[in-house]
């Protein structure tokens, strides 16, 4: 079974009688023919977070920060003060603070004193410009070091597709997902269900239900860029990560395991494209819940956009959704279709951004067969029911009744 463990972020958000608030950082949408965003938009915008995270990194010597951008903020609260101390009888430390303005989030360092060494944990005490002044405490995850892990915003899911992702990401040769929750109407019971998923792997449930941002204008949804970097920065105890959805299942023909360990160690990032799979009619029961299984064909044609990424933690400088920045040293590119993709089920959605997807009739010019993931599957339920009838024989006795 999975073996469950939750990281709660450590966040600073403005003060319930603070006058100050997030302005968009821009009032236009990203879609054509509409007007500039409204008072409505503000409902899903993220107006008082001031840092989703600060928590010490995989070293335990520098205190990692991750917030949304400023935007006008700034001028109100920066430059801010950072102090740290290991014990409540010690005295606090000014740190060096280092802000670094990235797509749709900025990350912040404070370096440790050098003679303190890697600690677990400090009290930290952030003062901002305007004399607000706001006490935490940042430790550092214990998670071990691991070689492939997989990482995932969600909300609202059936836990049927959180359960079929876990277990494909673990037949994959995924040791570890982190999950993190936008929100979910039933998170309470989540760490329990995930408890239950046959799968040898670690799943790491994060609470992120900060506002995503407003639909119409991804030029001020923060949440999800936030939570990629922050499971880069924070939670990236591995050699490799994928950064996917839920809807999103990597195919390697050759092994995925395979290809990431025959890379070298210049490469920073796979950037894989994919093939939609579409709903083809008598696949799924009318009524019934689709699932990643059910599903055969795929488009012909890779879609050339909406790409994913796995990124080297060594070697990776920031990733956003469909692409990413690799550090000084290492390399980023592109992964042929026949080697490495991943495949979009267009049915696997709760319809959160519109229409889920009609069936389709089976079209030869647009459809392929495509049966990576079902075969997956196939392969886990007879493992399964291997170990089921092994656990079930019983044990050889030696006879006693020999002469």
């Amino acid at each position: 079974m999975a073996t469950v463990q939750v990281h709660h972020p450590n966040s600073l958000l403005l003060p319930e009688e603070s006058p100050l608030e997030r302005a968009f950082e821009r009032n236009r949408s990203h879609l054509k023919g509409v007007g500039e965003l409204g008072p409505e938009d503000y409902a899903r915008y993220d107006r008082r977070t001031l840092f989703y995270d600060l928590a010490l990194d995989r070293s335990g010597r520098r205190v990692v920060g991750i917030s949304p951008p400023m935007v006008n903020l700034a001028r109100e609260l920066l430059p801010l003060t950072a102090e740290a101390r290991l014990d409540a009888a010690d005295d606090w430390t000014k740190l060096p603070v280092r802000r670094r303005c990235r797509a749709r989030h900025e990350r912040w360092e404070l370096r440790l004193p050098h003679g303190w060494g890697e600690v677990e944990r400090v009290d930290l005490r952030v003062s901002f410009r305007d004399g607000t002044s706001l006490q935490t405490e940042a430790r550092r995850p214990k998670l071990r070091q691991v070689f492939q892990q997989w990482s995932t915003l969600q909300k609202d899911n059936p836990h049927e597709w959180i359960e079929d992702w876990v277990r494909y990401a673990a037949h994959q040769g995924a040791e570890r997902v982190v999950l993190y929750d936008n929100g979910s109407e039933d998170y309470g019971g989540m760490a329990e269900r995930c408890a239950t998923i046959s799968a040898d792997i670690e799943v790491v449930l994060v609470p992120w239900a900060f506002p995503y941002g407003p639909p119409r204008s991804r030029y001020n949804c923060f949440a999800q860029a936030a939570q990629m970097n922050h499971a880069h920065r924070i939670l990236g105890a591995c050699t490799w990560q994928g950064f996917l959805d839920l809807d999103e299942y990597p195919v390697a023909p050759g092994g995925l395991q395979r290809l990431l360990e025959s890379q070298p160690r210049w490469r920073g990032l796979l950037r894989m494209d994919n093939y939609l799979v579409p709903a083809i009619e008598g696949e799924v029961s009318p009524g019934r819940l689709p699932r990643a299984r059910d599903f055969g064909h795929r488009a012909i044609q890779p879609r050339g956009r909406g790409h994913k990424c796995f990124g080297r933690s060594s070697g990776l400088e920031q990733i956003w959704n469909h692409n990413g920045r690799v550090r000084l040293g290492s390399v980023r590119g592109p992964v042929p279709v026949s080697r490495l993709h991943f495949l979009h089920f267009e049915r696997l959605t709760t319809g959160w951004k519109g229409a889920r997807g009609a069936d389709r009739p089976f079209d030869p010019a647009l459809h392929a067969r495509s049966t990576a993931v079902q075969a997956a599957f196939s392969e886990l339920e007879q493992k399964a029911s291997h170990d089921a009838a092994l656990s079930a024989t019983p044990p050889f006795m030696a006879r006693t009744d020999a002469p």
